[in-house]
């Protein structure tokens, strides 16, 4: 824990409440995003029951099955599911306004909240379970496509600054700071039980307790599995064995899954109102990750999507639920991670106050004093050159060749040409104006980078958003079929991997 972190949880626990970690939030809080919650049988991975709706439906869709262990009911419930699911993501082929190149300048992606990561685990089991397709059937069933979509939000959650799939309990944790202990925040009801009226920290900390005992996980509370549903299953199985009817206990089982998974889809009804009642503004950078999301769900999903449909657009690839068989979507996935992480304290840092002093406490940006503003280009080249006094702190990490931003001028940056240690406590920086060159800065003077008024001036320098360059080498690892490591990126699949399955290969080559 560090030094800040551990004053904001003193603060926290002198209020008995959360308190803001961040002077904005970093999420985009849709007013109307749609809720999935699930329940599993014990030692199933497959749901046993479902609740979705949007936030302003007034009670969620409930789908359910009188046995989790029956394979053929939980695809029927996870089909009727697909398809309202599907139409929400405007998924090609689903929708009247599909997401398509065209509109990707919308800024409009859908948003689904879970109560917790276990929750989002789920949509990995959903596409373990229905992604296989063997070759000659349809891909395009709703089922199948749902399995990708799965696989594709599963995947996204990772991705550092996605703005589709909201983790409750995660998002609660990102954005304050409360009076306990991680382990116990990552139960939705403990973290909404902290924004309720108490007398004291003490008070407040046996509610929180009460609250843990109701499960937010998609797993039954032990007690409910073993000593309601299990009888009743067990009563159910001897009935089915008999032949007799089981309508009447299937009903009295569908009873007692509605609460459980309508409880867990009102606790993220809760969370919403909290974040829309919370009066800090959406970081403006969230407008940037929310394009990238876009454009993630596009590349990555829809237009694969568009491809199985019409064979004419060229090959279609989709990955496995388990590891990246071909070495150029592994090399390519690895640097659309890197990008994203690039990019998110890039984007955010300009308009977050808590932020920048992050940023500064742990090295990644400093404050400089402009000593010196020379102008080294020739003829109508301009070619700032600044050379600064920074303090050396403990954390500096400031390097050469590095690239960083003014504050609030994100798109101006500069690029670190030597550093030089004067004394004791400071450091000369020479550093070379890379972009934007020739427009003024607009904080904390109005002026251009050439211009000696910036002499006298503390100006605060913040990490570069760099991630094009990484976008870039993801895109030009598939066009290197010929060039060093080939071998690696563009080899075969393993022999003896599920051969009768469509293989990464296979659908690369189109010869599905």
């Amino acid at each position: 824990m560090s030094l800040r972190e551990l004053v904001r949880q003193l603060n926290a626990v002198k209020s008995a409440r959360p308190i803001h970690r961040y002077s904005t939030l970093h999420m985009r809080i849709d007013s109307n995003p749609m809720l999935v919650a699930f329940v599993r049988m014990a030692g199933e991975s497959r749901p046993w029951a479902i609740a979705y709706g949007r936030l302003k439906d007034e009670t969620p869709i409930i789908l359910s099955v009188p046995d989790g262990r029956n394979r053929i009911a939980v695809s029927e419930m996870c089909e009727e599911f697909a398809g309202d699911f599907l139409e929400y993501f405007r998924v090609s082929g689903y929708t009247w306004s599909p997401i398509t190149k065209e509109n990707l300048g919308t800024g409009e992606i859908p948003q689904i909240w879970v109560p917790s990561s276990r929750h989002v685990e789920m949509f990995h089991h959903l596409q373990y379970a229905y992604w296989r397709v063997r070759k000659g059937d349809d891909r395009t069933q709703p089922l199948t496509v749902f399995a990708r979509l799965s696989g594709w939000i599963f995947r996204e959650s990772t991705r550092l600054g996605q703005q589709s799939i909201v983790d409750v309990a995660q998002l609660f944790r990102n954005s304050f700071v409360f009076p306990a202990d991680s382990t116990s925040l990552g139960h939705l009801g403990t973290c909404i039980e902290w924004f309720s009226e108490h007398e004291d920290l003490r008070s407040a900390r046996y509610a929180v307790r009460e609250a843990t005992l109701l499960r937010d996980s998609p797993t039954l509370d032990p007690e409910i599995d073993s000593k309601v549903l299990s009888p009743l299953l067990l009563s159910r199985a001897k009935l089915v064995s008999e032949d007799k009817d089981t309508k009447s206990i299937d009903k009295k089982i569908a009873a007692h899954l509605a609460p459980e998974v309508e409880r867990r889809w009102e606790l993220m009804r809760s969370a919403h109102q909290i974040f829309s009642n919370d009066t800090r503004e959406i970081n403006p950078g969230v407008v940037d990750l929310t394009q990238a999301t876009l454009e993630s769900f596009y590349s990555q999903f829809q237009r694969i999507e568009e491809n199985m449909q019409d064979p004419d657009l060229g090959p279609a690839y989709t990955q496995h639920p388990e590891t990246d068989f071909h070495g150029s979507a592994a090399a390519s996935n690895y640097f659309v991670m890197t990008a994203a992480d690039t990019a998110y304290i890039a984007k955010l840092v300009h308009a977050d106050e808590e932020l920048q002093a992050e940023a500064i406490a742990s090295g990644k940006a400093f404050f400089a004093e402009v000593i010196k503003v020379e102008n080294l280009g020739s003829g109508r080249v301009t070619t700032p050159i600044w050379t600064m006094r920074i303090q050396i702190a403990e954390r500096l990490r400031i390097r050469e060749g590095e690239r960083y931003s003014p504050l609030m001028g994100p798109g101006h940056g500069i690029q670190v040409r030597s550093l030089e240690i004067i004394d004791s406590e400071n450091l000369e920086v020479v550093a070379e104006w890379v972009e934007r060159k020739t427009v003024p800065l607009d904080y904390p003077i109005n002026s251009k980078p050439v211009e000696i008024d910036w002499v006298g001036h503390r100006v605060m320098f913040v990490p570069k958003d760099g991630s094009e360059f990484d976008k870039s080498k993801s895109r030009a690892v598939w066009n290197a079929a010929n060039g060093p490591g080939s071998w690696l990126t563009h080899g075969s699949a393993p022999v003896g991997v599920e051969p009768s399955v469509v293989d990464d290969i296979t659908q690369l080559a189109g010869e599905n």
